[in-house]
């Protein structure tokens, strides 16, 4: 079975075992916002370690794509998509939940 989440406010669709970022590449999403380099911010180590695929949801909690998995219905964004002044959780005519608690689940969770 098949769940969503919501990427800027697009929706993607993932399952059981996919991270927030195998979904979005699933989809066609391989860069998460701009960078200085050419192609912007992506999964690049894919174990955390580079933080080059961060993304932020809707009440601004900021992680891995490549570590975390999506919760139905989250709103997430990359990190350099939130401009000054917007804030996080900032209401947004694309989110279809903004400030709705939507951090994904992490791969392994501590005790």
């Amino acid at each position: 079975m098949r769940e969503v989440f919501f990427w800027r406010g697009d929706p993607v669709r993932f399952g059981p075992g996919d991270t927030v970022a195998t979904a979005l590449w699933r989809q066609g999403v391989t860069a998460f916002g701009a960078s200085a380099r050419a192609g912007g911010h992506a999964v690049f180590c894919g174990i955390g370690q580079c933080q080059a695929c961060l993304v932020m949801d809707a009440d601004g909690a900021v992680f891995e794509a490549c570590l975390h998995r999506p919760l139905p219905g989250a709103y997430l964004v990359g990190v350099m998509d939130a401009l000054p002044g917007d804030g996080p959780g900032a209401e947004s005519p694309s989110s279809p939940d903004a400030g709705r608690e939507a951090v994904g689940r992490p791969l392994c969770e501590d005790g």
